[in-house]
C-alpha cells in the first residue's frame, strides 16, 4: 500500500490543478463548433489566437493542436453560420487565407488526427 502514496498525491496535485483552471490548455466543447486547418500553424499562432478567444463576441478557441495545424473553436451564443464565418475572420488575423482550410470533422476526429500528427 505503501507504493500508492505517490499516486495518489499525484492524483491529487492534478485534481487540484484542474479546479484552480492552471491546466486549461484543452477545454471541451459543449455547443456548436467551427474546425479549420491551418497550414505550418505555429505555438505563437495558437497563443495569439487563445488570448483574443471569447472576446467581444468572438469565437473560443477549445482545442488547439499545432502538429497537426487544428483549431477548434466553440459559439458564444451564435448560430453555426456567424460562428463559421466568425473564426474565419478571427483566424485571417493571424494566418494567410491560403493557409486555412474549414474541416468537417468532430473535435474527437481532430483529437484523433492530433495523435496521429504526434506520432509521425
Amino acid at each position: 500500500m505503501k507504493h500508492l502514496a505517490p499516486l495518489r498525491m499525484l492524483l491529487a496535485l492534478l485534481l487540484a490543478a484542474f479546479a484552480s483552471g492552471n491546466l486549461s490548455a484543452q477545454v471541451p466543447a459543449t455547443g456548436t463548433t467551427s474546425v479549420v486547418h491551418v497550414k505550418g500553424l505555429t505555438a505563437a499562432q495558437r497563443d495569439a489566437l487563445q488570448q483574443g478567444s471569447g472576446t467581444h463576441n468572438a469565437p473560443k478557441l477549445v482545442y488547439a493542436c499545432v502538429p497537426a495545424g487544428i483549431l477548434v473553436f466553440e459559439s458564444q451564443g451564435t448560430g453555426a453560420q456567424e460562428l463559421q464565418n466568425m473564426t474565419l475572420t478571427t483566424v485571417r488575423q493571424h494566418a494567410a487565407t491560403r493557409d486555412i482550410t474549414e474541416l468537417s470533422i468532430s473535435l474527437t476526429e481532430a483529437e484523433a488526427r492530433c495523435a496521429q500528427a504526434r506520432n509521425r
